[in-house]
């Protein structure tokens, strides 16, 4: 009886946000069913503007709190009396910031801190390398050919693992497949 009423109430809630994608609601209904919970909704509460603040929206039988594009319940706390009080991270912002400027901004913006500060160490060291060959190449002693030799060899390698993870992330916030610091999914553009 109690699995009637969760798809009854996923289906009710999709008839309601338009904005949700049935598969997308299913999905993430399973992710969290450890959870006694809904992430797109809370039912059986008395529903008011207190409870369930704008912009998402009560039922008309005032006993669900549907979440408006953007909002969640909040994952860290199920029992939270405020509903819907979650703000998802944008996919597009991280995207955007990912694609532009490969410096982990985007990983910073979702929480995902050690990718970020990873990816920033990455590049500075990138920097470092040229500088330093550069500094080697104009340099009058010609006894180093063999050391030029391997910092080429380590430059090209970095750069190529740098373009690497600059595509493994642009696939990765193209297609939604990251989360946040909170494990909840990026909200799609």
């Amino acid at each position: 009886m109690r699995t009637l009423l969760k798809i009854f109430l996923i289906l009710f809630s999709f008839y309601l946000c338009k904005s949700h994608n049935l598969k997308q609601i299913q999905k993430k209904e399973n992710e969290y069913n450890s959870f006694n919970y809904s992430l797109f909704h809370k039912s059986n509460i008395k529903c008011s503007n207190i409870n369930c603040p704008s912009p998402n929206f009560c039922s008309d039988s005032l006993e669900t709190c549907f979440c408006a594009k953007g909002y969640i319940n909040d994952p860290r706390n199920p029992q939270s009396y405020i509903n819907c009080s979650y703000k998802q991270k944008k996919q597009l912002n991280s995207f955007l910031w990912e694609i532009f400027t490969n410096f982990g901004i985007g990983h910073l913006i979702i929480g995902n801190y050690f990718s970020g500060i990873c990816k920033i160490i990455l590049n500075l060291f990138l920097l470092f390398l040229c500088g330093l060959f550069y500094r080697i190449s104009y340099s009058e002693n010609e006894n180093k050919t063999d050391f030029k030799i391997k910092l080429t060899l380590t430059i090209y390698l970095s750069f190529l693992f740098w373009f690497i993870w600059w595509v493994v992330d642009a696939f990765g916030f193209g297609f939604n497949k990251y989360n946040d610091i909170n494990n909840v999914p990026l909200m799609q553009w």
